[in-house]
């Protein structure tokens, strides 16, 4: 299998879009540099990266007009607080933070205490 991974990788990595020039494949992963745990072997052989504009979900074609992107996941996220001790974002935000960090402020909101595993926010939400 690896043989056939690692072509699937080249093909898609080196593909450019002959219409802009640019590569619709920002980052390509192996699914052992991604996934860990018991589980890891059921996960996809290849994770691909979409670049901004891009979708890798619904075309049915390689390069294939859309009139937006609608429904790919990325690490960026978009995060509304508001109350009393929130402050500016010290760094941007990302998605796999929003769950321990939603942990800590419920735990702090009910006076319960919030250890749980992840890192809330690594420091990035300012509550």
């Amino acid at each position: 299998m690896f043989g056939e991974q690692y072509q699937v990788m080249d093909a898609h990595g080196s593909f450019v879009d002959p219409k802009t020039g640019r590569k619709p494949v920002k980052a390509i992963y192996k699914r052992e540099e991604v996934f860990k745990g018991r589980h890891a072997d059921t996960a996809p052989d290849v994770l691909m990266e979409p670049e901004v504009g891009y979708s890798l979900t619904h075309a049915k074609s390689a390069i294939e007009d859309a009139k937006w992107v609608s429904g790919d996941h990325r690490p960026e996220g978009v995060i509304v607080a508001v109350g009393p001790n929130v402050s500016a974002f010290e760094q941007p935000p990302l998605l796999v933070d929003l769950a321990p960090t939603r942990w800590r402020s419920t735990c702090a909101a009910s006076g319960t205490s919030s250890s749980a595993p992840g890192s809330p926010g690594h420091g990035r939400y300012p509550f």
